[in-house]
């Protein structure tokens, strides 16, 4: 209900991206943060305190849908289970997703308990990133025994019974592990057993500056996912209704990024800045992961996040964005258009139906 009020009447962001932290104890090779020599200024600065959370969800409780929690590494926060609690209790949001490196096995295996034991409601999706397997992923990661660890995590959380809980691992394609992503894949469906696998194309900025790994691997990688999801070797999102749904939009997806790859230009609409945005760990707001320009402070708005979504600068943005048909690969916002555009429904239908008869 929240989407069909929200698309008519437009108060806040849908999906949000939120930073709980800056802190990461690995240092990969392809972060967008770490990865450089100086961390970029956005990237620093004092972490919002948990009173000042509580306020943004509030804030977002007519229009929030999905939440994101992301670092750094998120489970480092050890305030993270509260965070969690307030967006459930405040902003009323049931599905959160966290992305970690899952370093920290029985922190992350009592945090996960405690999330599923506090909000009855929630669907809590944990996705584990991955990019090599063993030493090599270490050394991607510049932490060794990380490999050991994640499998360590995954194994820890599999022994948790609840259908509210979805697991999955996240394979990120780089110049460096293009030609070993079949081997990757298989180590994670046929030895953890994972049935939860997506993929993620190397950020680079908007409209793909500096792109390098061949997208022709990138598409094979995508061809597995879906040919295993359809065979039912790989569940996908579940548990909830309209869990092929979402499963169709991810197939959508795979196809466009694809395409944005190949053509360099763009594809669809971009909602970042209008059904999208991103709320970094010092309260700063950007319509995207990409873009250098800022929405605001929340802290100028006293927490109120529509009111800074309505501001001139947010504006200006959304219209930065449309005017410019500014684009990228950036998977989480990508898929935004597809619930918002008609045109996109046809083929959600078919890729559902696609799902519904495979797996029959």
């Amino acid at each position: 209900m929240k989407i069909i009020k929200n698309l008519l009447l437009p108060s806040g962001p849908l999906f949000l991206v939120h930073f709980v932290t800056n802190d990461c104890n690995a240092h990969c090779q392809h972060c967008f943060i770490y990865s450089l020599k100086d961390v970029p200024k956005k990237y620093t600065g004092k972490t919002l305190s948990l009173e000042e959370i509580k306020k943004t969800a509030k804030s977002l409780k007519n229009s929030l849908v999905n939440v994101s929690l992301t670092g750094g590494e998120p489970f480092l926060n050890p305030d993270l289970p509260k965070i969690v609690n307030l967006y459930c209790r405040e902003a009323k949001v049931t599905a959160i997703n966290i992305t970690t490196n899952a370093s920290l096995s029985e922190v992350i295996f009592r945090s996960v308990n405690q999330m599923l034991k506090d909000n009855p409601n929630l669907r809590l999706t944990i996705t584990m990133s991955v990019d090599e397997i063993g030493v090599k992923h270490d050394a991607n990661r510049n932490f060794p025994g990380l490999f050991a660890k994640m499998v360590k995590t995954y194994t820890l959380l599999r022994s948790i019974k609840s259908t509210r809980l979805t697991l999955g691992f996240n394979l990120t394609v780089t110049p460096k592990n293009e030609a070993n992503l079949k081997k990757i894949y298989q180590y994670l469906t046929q030895t953890l057993k994972a049935d939860n696998v997506s993929s993620t194309a190397l950020r680079f900025g908007p409209r793909l500056e500096g792109a390098t790994f061949d997208p022709k691997e990138y598409k094979k990688l995508n061809r597995m996912i879906e040919a295993d999801l359809l065979g039912k070797k790989l569940s996908g999102q579940k548990g909830f209704i309209g869990s092929d749904i979402y499963n169709a939009k991810t197939m959508l997806m795979h196809y466009f990024v694809e395409k944005t790859l190949q053509e360099k230009r763009c594809q669809t609409r971009c909602q970042a800045g209008r059904m999208g945005a991103i709320l970094n760990a010092n309260g700063d707001v950007y319509p995207c992961e990409l873009l250098e320009q800022k929405i605001g402070n929340l802290k100028d708005f006293n927490y109120d996040f529509p009111a800074l979504w309505r501001s001139m600068e947010a504006k200006n943005l959304r219209k930065y964005i449309k005017n410019t048909k500014c684009f990228c690969t950036y998977e989480c916002f990508l898929g935004l258009d597809f619930l918002a555009n008609p045109k996109y429904y046809p083929q959600l239908l078919n890729n559902y139906l696609k799902i519904k008869t495979k797996r029959s």
